[in-house]
């Protein structure tokens, strides 16, 4: 998808905006230059309404009314109009989208909202036709999800890494779903379902005799399908608990170690001992987890199956060097018996060539002796494949016994597992040396870590009781639908019922587990790009560069950014005003390449806070990555980046805000009222309209 053109009407200070964007491959970039509070942000949200409606908007409270309609208690239209271009192919198909509404203010000065139209057109060289149910036709295209990921507001909205936790999550989940087409799948899986729930009802008065007995297993079943997402969403919320307990605890915990560590020597005595004890309690829990992993792997390991077959093995292996002592297998005589028929004398030096009724004799023997042999010779082959490829199995070479092995493993985790109680005793002595320090602030601190730590093992428990009980569903749902079948498979009817339920679970099957191996592998490749183009427009010049090792993805759709000692970072506060933007653009731009899919990237404000090269380094990347790149950008961003402009930007359009008249901008506006006035000059000139006094520029936001 590629934007062609928008007009705005009547949106705040934009009552009449038409202007065109840049398609060409090798300039993607339009410019709208525009000093703050000059309608760059009003510019963004008129261009997310018109394509996403309402639900595009942060607050769907924004009012488009302009200011003189206000003072004038009048009835105001905004409206947006939008062109754009899907390519499948060497075809290219434009459509137009118009949306509106009508605003009035009422005595007291409230604005109500009313007669919101959506139309949408298949727009032709031969002219433009109307398409009917324009929101459900625009609905799969543009999907509300991707509003943030065409859209970036560079001075507020840091979306994907920025705000609660959770919200933050589902954002970057739906944004990759969404792009990736993910959310037909799990539409389909919905779908399937809801059929298995119907073909269960359905069988309700099968099964002869027993239909009673199936009815209520019936009914059993579609408790059970009631229960089940149920319970997983309240693990769901259980995990988010968890979440955010054990990060106020470590929140306030590297208080609480900042706190002692700056105290008197008993202190931070105390606060080394309490460090030293954890991480080595930490090293005595990595221990268990190796020491289980072997164990595991010691019980699917080739020396347990020959333990276990140790006495077959050797009586097989007596067997088998019998025959191979006697000579039996290999089964060598057929060869040398061939060979002799093609010699002029026998093994035993009698002559084998003539016509003398001896030879003939001899021949003949030899021959029976051949065919005797080739009857056995299929079972010796057989035998000797086993001698030889068993050899291994049957003398086994280890230096070891399996039980010996086992032993010695549970030796040692039992003896990690004293480790971490040991040092677990000894971290609750240092806490309770910890309590008994009269500091109101360390009394605080400690206080609260405390609380946030009785939240984290509360959820936990919770944790663990759901999943038990999630798991003992999940079995007698199991049973039932086992029992059910069994009732009505006597039913012809309930026959085909259960032939069609397994066919929906196949499909199932098919549809999840595709979905799983998609986020999985597409999660790592925007992970990856992501990683390469946060690096990259950082630079190894910025003193971030030196810090950041790495920005990921994780399975559970964070977006985190680890340090060289392997710290984990938080985005909105270890990192700069120039490193978040980069992170989110970074994301989005990874996210649409690996999409495949092209799309608009419009970013109000994307070089604020930066300077120098990182400021250059943001702009080179965004521009060659994206297919089409629409930014909006101050006097200030444009600054030292006049090059990568020129090399860019297919299309700049200047914005000039009358309200600022004489102030900041300098020559009298043709208009009397407020609004926003558009000009060609790019971004090394200017004309009579958009002239600006220097050093006037406003630092509010638009």
């Amino acid at each position: 998808m590629k934007l062609t053109r928008c007009k705005i009407s009547n949106v705040r200070a934009l009552k009449n905006i038409e202007m065109e964007f840049s398609v060409d491959a090798q300039k993607p970039l339009t410019v709208i230059r525009a000093a703050n509070a000059f309608g760059k942000t009003t510019f963004l949200n008129a261009l997310r309404w018109g394509l996403f409606g309402d639900k595009g908007l942060e607050d769907i409270a924004y009012q488009f009314a302009p200011d003189d309609h206000r003072d004038n208690k009048s009835k105001s239209v905004g409206s947006v109009e939008i062109d754009f271009e899907f390519s499948s192919g060497n075809t290219v198909k434009t459509y137009r989208v118009i949306r509106s509404r009508e605003e009035k203010i009422d005595s007291d000065g409230k604005v109500s909202t009313s007669n919101t139209n959506v139309a949408l057109f298949d727009v032709m060289p031969t002219g433009i036709t109307a398409i009917d149910h324009a929101e459900a036709h625009i609905a799969p295209h543009l999907p509300t999800e991707l509003s943030d990921v065409f859209f970036t507001d560079g001075d507020r909205a840091l979306t994907f890494i920025e705000g609660e936790p959770k919200l933050q999550r589902d954002r970057v989940q739906e944004a990759i779903k969404s792009l990736l087409d993910l959310n037909l799948v799990e539409t389909s899986i919905r779908h399937i379902d809801r059929v298995r729930s119907n073909l269960n009802s359905k069988m309700k008065g099968l099964g002869s005799n027993s239909s009673q007995q199936s009815d209520e297993l019936v009914e059993k079943i579609n408790e059970y399908n009631e229960e089940i997402p149920k319970l997983k969403k309240d693990i769901e919320q259980q995990e988010e608990k968890f979440k955010q307990a054990e990060q106020t605890w470590e929140q306030y915990d590297k208080k609480l170690i900042q706190a002692l560590s700056t105290g008197a020597d008993n202190r931070k005595q105390l606060n080394e001992d309490m460090l030293s004890g954890r991480e080595a309690k930490q090293m005595a829990y990595d221990d268990i987890k190796k020491y289980t992993r072997e164990q595991t792997e010691l019980f699917k390991s080739r020396k347990l199956a020959t333990s276990l077959l140790s006495t077959p093995f050797k009586n097989a292996n007596e067997i088998l060097e019998k025959l191979h002592t006697r000579g039996d297998i290999p089964n060598q005589a057929i060869p040398v018996l061939m060979d002799r028929l093609n010699q002029d004398k026998c093994i035993c030096g009698e002559k084998l060539t003539g016509d003398e009724t001896d030879v003939k004799c001899r021949r003949e023997h030899i021959q029976n002796l051949i065919e005797e042999n080739q009857s056995s010779d299929k079972i010796k082959k057989i035998v000797t494949a086993v001698y030889f490829e068993t050899k291994n199995l049957r003398q086994p070479r280890f230096s070891s016994s399996w039980s010996d092995d086992y032993a010695e493993l549970v030796k040692s985790k039992h003896g990690a597992q004293d480790k971490a109680r040991d040092y677990g005793k000894k971290e609750a002595a240092i806490n309770e040396k910890i309590k008994s320090i009269p500091d109101i602030d360390i009394t605080n601190i400690r206080d609260m870590r405390q609380k946030a730590d009785q939240e984290r093992n509360n959820a936990r428990d919770e944790i663990n009781n759901l999943q038990l009980k999630l798991n003992s569903v999940n079995t007698e749902k199991k049973e039932a639908e086992n029992k059910r079948d069994k009732l009505v498979a006597k039913d012809k009817e309930g026959q085909k019922f259960i032939s069609q339920l397994n066919v929906a679970q196949d499909l199932r099957s098919v549809f999840l587990s595709t979905f799983k191996a998609i986020i999985s592998t597409e999660l790592q490749k925007v992970s990856s790009e992501m990683n390469r183009l946060f690096k990259a427009m950082i630079g190894t010049e910025s003193s971030e560069i030196v810090t950041i090792k790495e920005a990921k993805i994780t399975e559970k759709f964070e977006i985190q950014v680890i340090s060289q000692s392997d710290d984990l970072l938080k985005p909105s506060i270890d990192l700069n005003g120039a490193s978040r933007r980069a992170l989110t653009l970074s994301f989005v731009l990874a996210l649409t390449k690996v999409s495949g899919k092209e799309a608009p990237n419009v970013v109000d404000t994307p070089l604020g806070m930066t300077s120098g090269y990182v400021k250059q380094s943001i702009l080179n990347n965004i521009c060659q990555q994206s297919t089409q790149l629409v930014l909006m950008l101050t006097p200030s961003e444009i600054s030292d980046c006049e090059e990568l402009l020129d090399q860019y930007a297919g299309k700049v359009v200047t914005f000039t805000n009358t309200a600022f008249y004489p102030n900041i901008v300098k020559n009298k506006p043709p208009v009397d009222d407020v609004q926003v006035l558009t000009c060609n000059c790019n971004h090394r000139k200017d004309c009579e309209l958009c002239r600006i006094n220097e050093f006037s520029i406003p630092e509010a936001a638009s």
